[in-house]
């Protein structure tokens, strides 16, 4: 089972949304593709698989649910086909309707473009943005007249919020994370968009993600479509162009814009070390290396991090060192993207334990960037890069 991996909406060697890229001969069962983006540990992955028709069957599943769209992640997608089958325009079959992503290859890079799903937004129900308020701890002086409380829809349902300064965007997260959910549940949420005006035309963005098991998504396509259909619903003056920052306060910078952000791959000559010790005090099977979901979604969240910071530190490489007889372990790590490369004797100098070897696995690191274009009558335009 070969996972990619790509980050999009990056505006240089760090930062990024990452997401994980299934293709198969036939989608897997749900359960066992929650599974999977559970072991990932990235805000959703997406899974494919082409149809007699020649339409790819596509659903994305973020660590605790499924989600109906995900603007980054079918970027991503976008790539790996381009780079797996051809450069061309795919159509995909969604679980709530048809769109399109086209990916060509320029210069090492690919390239990969959308079409969002038609958007539609209406003014949101008085006790639902009162129940959000609450839940980020603000008030009547937080909000911005100009952007009233919305549902917006772009494939994915939203909230948006607007916040009258970069301050109150800044404050609302972190917040009570069950309480999230549990508001998203009810209201049937995709995200909680947390937007403030910076400029005529431009914006910065939180995006509230507790119903996928994270506090906050840092960048989002599916719900800066809706929140650009939202501003056109408006009759914000656009004109047909605008950028939206996101994760500047995870200090991971995403930007939607009119400029496309391209990344060639960067390689480091030093060799550094970014560690951490993941114990698991029970509930793994040495037979079959079962681990219970809650712990491989632990591990896998872990993962994403030390990616991250590899990233962001410019290194081209992750490596662990895995006990030869914890095949368990082994096979997670294989299921992230990490390989065999070598193995040395266990020195146990009176140690008592069963492994003989130490095996060194690594994983090559990419990245890939993205940005909103254009915002058509009734949809929204992604395209932006990607390397690996």
């Amino acid at each position: 089972m070969n996972i990619l991996r790509y980050a999009a909406f990056t505006d240089g060697p760090s930062g990024g949304n990452p997401a994980g890229v299934l293709l198969a001969d036939a989608l897997l069962q749900a359960d066992e593709m929650q599974c999977i983006a559970a072991e990932i540990g990235y805000s959703e992955t997406v899974f494919a698989a082409r149809e007699a028709d020649g339409y790819w069957r596509t659903r994305y599943f973020a660590p605790d649910a499924e989600v109906p769209f995900c603007g980054h992640a079918t970027l991503a997608l976008g790539a790996a086909l381009a780079e797996t089958v051809a450069p061309a325009s795919y159509n995909l079959r969604l679980n709530q309707g048809e769109i399109t992503v086209e990916a060509r290859v320029s210069n090492g890079l690919v390239r990969a473009a959308l079409q969002s799903p038609k958007t539609t937004s209406r003014p949101a129900d008085e006790t639902c943005v009162q129940e959000a308020q609450e839940l980020f701890a603000l008030n009547a002086s937080n909000m911005d007249a100009r952007i009233p409380p919305a549902i917006a829809c772009a494939g994915a349902t939203h909230l948006i919020l607007g916040l009258a300064s970069r301050n109150a965007l800044s404050r609302a997260i972190p917040y009570d994370l069950e309480r999230g959910r549990a508001l998203m549940e009810k209201w049937g949420l995709g995200t909680i968009c947390l937007v403030t005006a910076t400029a005529e035309r431009a914006f910065a963005v939180r995006n509230a993600f507790a119903l996928g098991g994270v506090s906050e998504d840092p960048a989002t396509g599916a719900a800066a479509a809706a929140l650009a259909g939202y501003l056109r619903d408006l009759g914000w003056p656009h004109g047909n162009q605008i950028e939206i920052a996101q994760g500047d306060d995870m200090h991971r910078a995403h930007h939607c814009g009119p400029n496309a952000l391209t990344l060639p791959l960067r390689h480091n000559s030093h060799h550094r070390e970014i560690g951490f010790l993941v114990w698991l005090r029970s509930g793994c099977d040495p037979k079959c290396g079962a681990t219970p979901p809650k712990a491989r979604r632990k591990v896998g969240r872990l993962l994403r991090l030390a990616e991250e910071i590899a990233i962001s530190e410019g290194l081209g490489h992750l490596s662990v060192i895995v006990a030869s007889d914890n095949a368990g372990a082994r096979r997670l790590y294989e299921r992230h993207g990490f390989k065999q490369v070598e193995r040395k004797a266990c020195v146990k100098d009176g140690w008592d334990t069963a492994t003989d070897q130490w095996l060194l696995l690594m994983k090559p690191l990419s990245r890939a960037g993205a940005r909103t274009g254009d915002v058509p009558a009734q949809d929204v335009a992604f395209g932006g890069g990607a390397s690996r």
